[in-house]
């Protein structure tokens, strides 16, 4: 075996174990933050496969399974049935890209597979390079199956569709050159050397956008982490606000008792019930619309029905929240604060024809499960696609709000139910209270 074939070889044989682990890192939960086992494994898989396929063992296909299952049972969380049924998949599409491949390359060569399996030449060569390249676009294109967000940018998108195109269209190229032209010995290694630079090039493209796709994350969290601080910080100025009108409300109490035992002692009786009535008249500001307990809560719920009323919506509350329960103040607000905004702001896009502007805000107990439901009025007009919400608002990162509420509630382990119908939007969220349940 010539030092060409080598390095075909050892490349495509790097660039398979590479996409696997990749694949199998994104679909299990790593116990460490550090990457170094990644790394471990993958020279280990590397090396062993690549003395199997140089030495002419025969089972090189299940020292690299041995090698995945390790991996996951060593590195990653999840239940034992979970990690087999990852690895069997990891083997299977091994085998349907390699025949896929094989047969493809059969059709247009005109050899047998036998010839491409065993023979050293420009089919089996470029047999390599095709099902190395359909291997890597599959593992990949699996491993972001459930990319958290939806809002990268498409002309990176379009770029790797576009090189990855091109990739298979000079390989096909390159085959129809080899088919149809004579080479000498001289000329041989013409092939091996596009075929190794196509397989390169493409390594470097999805290498580059997994590094725009992190990019990206690392935006998203930081944004996330800003609206978070913001959020907390209006939380704490309700607060304040609060426990003013509170101040305020107690000072104007002891005025009032002041002024109203003056005029009974005076026996001023019809003014004395004039104060009384003009007192109990006066819009109490300092009210709390949600009274749970919970001074937190009360304050930003409270703050947000405040403003909804002053648009002229209708509200209705009905809560009961429990003390002692493992949810923070801060997320639970957060979940509220967001989906309050959201209801708020799709009614002020109602116009009369539309009907009733109204929010309706429950939270009850039920069984050992908290749950909190938002009913609001909406103009009919929604944004949905592919079974989600999508923000009316313009711009890149909108709708970051009710992420952060999914993220938040997929934290406590809880579960979000959302329908529209008859220009009604209800979101339905359940938190489990029980502590084993938040392991």
């Amino acid at each position: 075996m010539g030092i060409d074939w080598v390095l075909i070889e050892f490349l495509a044989i790097t660039a398979e174990n590479i996409a696997i682990l990749f694949f199998l890192n994104s679909r299990f939960k790593s116990k460490s933050p550090s990457q170094r086992l990644w790394w471990i494994f993958l020279v280990i898989s590397i090396v062993s496969a690549t003395i199997c396929k140089f030495a002419g063992l025969p089972f090189i296909e299940i020292s690299g399974t041995i090698i995945f299952f390790l991996y996951l049972f060593v590195a990653k969380h999840g239940r034992l049935l979970h990690k087999i049924f990852g690895v069997v998949l990891t083997q299977a599409i091994l085998l349907a890209t390699s025949l896929f491949g094989a047969s493809l390359m059969v059709t247009l060569s005109g050899v047998s597979f036998a010839e491409i399996a065993l023979t050293q030449n420009n089919a089996r060569l470029l047999a390599i390079i095709l099902v190395t390249l359909i291997q890597i676009i599959a593992f990949y294109a699996l491993s972001k199956k459930h990319l958290p967000f939806r809002n990268l940018s498409k002309w990176p998108t379009v770029v790797l569709s576009s090189a990855v195109a091109i990739d298979f269209i000079c390989l096909f190229l390159l085959l129809a050159f080899v088919l149809t032209t004579e080479l000498n010995p001289s000329q041989m290694f013409f092939p091996t050397i596009v075929s190794a630079g196509l397989l390169l090039i493409t390594i470097a493209i999805f290498v580059l956008f997994e590094l725009f796709i992190r990019d990206e994350e690392r935006s998203l969290r930081q944004l996330t982490q800003i609206q978070r601080l913001e959020l907390e910080g209006r939380f704490y100025q309700e607060i304040d606000a609060m426990y003013a009108d509170m101040r305020v409300w107690r000072h104007n109490y002891k005025n009032n008792l002041t002024a109203l035992r003056a005029l009974v002692a005076h026996c001023e009786t019809e003014k004395a019930l004039n104060f009384i009535d003009n007192v109990a008249n006066e819009p109490a500001k300092n009210k709390s619309t949600l009274q749970t307990g919970n001074l937190v809560l009360d304050a930003v719920v409270s703050s947000k029905l405040w403003l909804a009323q002053s648009l002229q919506i209708e509200v209705a509350v009905q809560a009961v929240y429990p003390e002692n329960n493992p949810i923070a103040d801060t997320d639970l607000c957060a979940i509220a604060g967001n989906l309050l905004d959201n209801a708020i702001e799709a009614c002020g896009r109602m116009t009369e024809s539309d009907g009733k502007k109204f929010i309706e805000f429950i939270l009850l107990l039920k069984g050992k499960n908290l749950t909190l439901s938002i009913r609001n009025s909406f103009n009919g007009e929604i944004n949905e696609k592919n079974g989600k919400y999508v923000s009316l608002k313009q711009g890149r990162f909108h709708g970051i709000g009710l992420s952060h509420v999914e993220s938040t509630v997929a934290k406590y382990h809880g579960h979000i139910e959302k329908e529209h119908q008859n220009g009604i939007f209800e979101i339905r969220i359940m938190l489990p209270l029980s502590s084993s349940s938040l392991i």
